[in-house]
């Protein structure tokens, strides 16, 4: 004969095994009366196991202490269920603060290229202007050189030089 037993107090067994269809709440002749059962039931097949699961309530002191360990149970899993939740805005607001910076740092640099261009084109634009001055300057000078010779010339023409 295989009998197993198992206690467990009332306070401690789950709700969803009391919810269950195969829950079934025994007065004292009736346990008796299935344990006589199930002995025969065994004696008669060796292979045949059977466990029974016993529940007893305990004194209110136990069951009190038993619903504040609940209840504290409850309240910590409540409590890291809220820092999680904080965690996870947490996470949602620096990974949309970081997509927020690398948008920024790419207009950043958007506008960095915009302003090294137009920078090279004033570069580019100052030295065509300094070009030209420099030409001007040199066409100024030879006209001032041609105009000398020239007058140089008319005031040896008129004065016999």
């Amino acid at each position: 004969m295989n009998l197993d037993y198992a206690l467990v107090t009332d306070s401690s067994l789950p709700e969803q095994v009391k919810e269950s269809v195969n829950y079934v709440s025994l007065d004292k002749d009736q346990w008796l009366d299935l344990v006589d059962y199930t002995s025969d039931i065994v004696n008669e097949d060796p292979n045949q196991k059977v466990l029974f699961l016993i529940c007893a309530r305990g004194t209110p002191e136990q069951e009190e202490a038993d619903r504040l360990r609940k209840e504290e149970a409850e309240r910590e899993e409540a409590e890291l269920y809220a820092r999680l939740r904080d965690l996870e805005r947490e996470t949602e607001t620096y990974s949309q603060e970081s997509v927020d910076r690398e948008a920024r740092r790419q207009e950043l640099l958007q506008e960095l290229s915009k302003l090294s261009s137009e920078n090279e084109a004033l570069i580019d634009a100052a030295a065509e202007q300094e070009r030209l001055r420099q030409e001007r300057e040199e066409q100024a000078a030879e006209r001032r050189a041609r105009l000398r010779n020239r007058s140089e010339s008319i005031f040896n023409g008129l004065y016999g030089r």
